[in-house]
């Protein structure tokens, strides 16, 4: 899942800030 998270970084991004913002409230 390297190269795929190579390309669709900033969508993977996006998705993994959700994430993490809502396992890990700032």
């Amino acid at each position: 899942m390297s190269a795929m998270d190579k390309k669709p970084l900033t969508h993977v991004t996006s998705r993994v800030k959700k994430v993490a913002a809502l396992y890990h409230p700032a």
